[in-house]
């Protein structure tokens, strides 16, 4: 396996369309962090990874460092920017009911039909967001409209919990639920 022929990856003009965001744990990154640009969410740090194509037609990554961008010649500000607009054009947030995505990891259904039970006794239930076909769906934190717009075609409000840098969970607000409740359901999801 090699890289594409004529691929440079010190060509900004050539790398800027190839720029995205990635989420990582910052606790468990301390030492990449030292290295990288980024920016942080929470616990979360927001870093820079550039695409490398491969002749196979695959493609693989690797972290934008501080010597990387200088090279480029460009700001944190410039690279933030760039990958902000790269990462809203090429993913595509996709936004489930825990149960489908429970589901497709294979938990038992009566075990999804016992939290369907208690969930909707506060005719409430929880969604996952995450991005169709990326194991980095905890980019879905910078894709804030989409959640808007999920909200606002269902008329709700929602608490948004990063469950890990993977999905965010999606929970209708209601003022029927306690902090207790809220604390369940994340530990419950969570636990799967």
């Amino acid at each position: 396996r090699s890289m594409v022929k004529g691929f440079n990856l010190f060509d900004y003009e050539q790398m800027k369309g190839k720029v995205i965001f990635r989420v990582v744990n910052c606790e468990k990154n301390e030492e990449l962090l030292q290295n990288v640009p980024y920016r942080r969410l929470l616990d979360l740090a927001v870093i820079c990874k550039v695409l490398i194509p491969f002749d196979d037609g695959l493609e693989g990554c690797m972290q934008v460092t501080h010597g990387l961008m200088n090279t480029w010649g460009i700001t944190k500000e410039e690279l933030f920017e760039r990958a902000e607009e790269n990462t809203r054009r090429s993913y595509k947030v996709q936004i489930r009911p825990v149960a489908e995505v429970l589901q497709g990891f294979g938990v038992d259904i009566n075990e999804i039909e016992r939290m369907i039970c208690e969930q909707s006794k506060m005719n409430k239930w929880m969604y996952v967001a995450d991005v169709a076909a990326s194991n980095g769906g905890g980019i879905c934190l910078l894709l804030k409209e989409k959640m808007r717009e999920f909200a606002n075609e269902h008329n709700m409000d929602l608490y948004i919990i990063p469950s890990s840098i993977h999905e965010l969970i999606l929970i209708p607000k209601d003022e029927k639920l306690s902090k207790e409740q809220l604390l369940y359901m994340i530990h419950e999801v969570n636990s799967h």
